[in-house]
């Protein structure tokens, strides 16, 4: 038995990383593993990019951080392989943002120095909460984006429940 040719070595790769990719997610985070080693050390790891990339976007996004998509669109860039890099995007594009309803503190102070920290229904100083007033959070409403967000007192958060909020000039035209 002789020296494998360079046509054999690669099938072998192929074969390893196709086996990899369609794995296990510890088989697919070893692969990561394996393309970054060989990103450092020079060895193309265009093959293992390639596999990865006939993966859903679902499993890709479910496997990998934005930083490993990040890295294996680099490789494809790199590549020139602009359909496949674009899939890695994708994948990082496609993953669910879960909007817990908590409202960052820096949104919190944005809000309240927006609206002079007053209700914006009654004008009240004290007892003042952050309302979800367009989009309520039970309906898939931001808690990130001060545009959906403004002050109420407790009494008028707790009136306004979860409707979107009419402002008192328009609720008394």
């Amino acid at each position: 038995m002789g020296i494998p040719d360079d046509t054999t070595i690669a099938a072998g790769v192929r074969r390893w990383v196709d086996d990899m990719a369609r794995g296990t997610r510890e088989d697919r985070e070893e692969l990561a593993d394996w393309i970054e080693e060989a990103t450092r050390s020079g060895f193309p790891a265009v093959l293992a990019v390639l596999s990865l990339a006939e993966l859903s976007l679902r499993t890709l996004w479910k496997t990998f951080d934005d930083d490993e998509l990040g890295d294996f669109y680099d490789v494809a860039s790199e590549a020139e392989l602009d359909v496949t890099a674009e899939k890695f995007k994708a994948a990082a594009l496609a993953r669910p943002y879960i909007d817990d309803g908590k409202i960052p503190t820096e949104i919190i102070e944005l809000v309240m120095a927006r609206d002079g920290r007053r209700c914006q229904a009654c004008g009240e100083t004290e007892d003042l909460t952050i309302d979800h007033k367009i989009i309520p959070w039970s309906e898939g409403g931001s808690s990130t984006d001060p545009e959906n967000l403004q002050v109420l007192c407790r009494s008028c958060n707790s009136r306004k429940g979860t409707r979107p909020w009419i402002a008192p000039a328009e609720a008394t035209a």
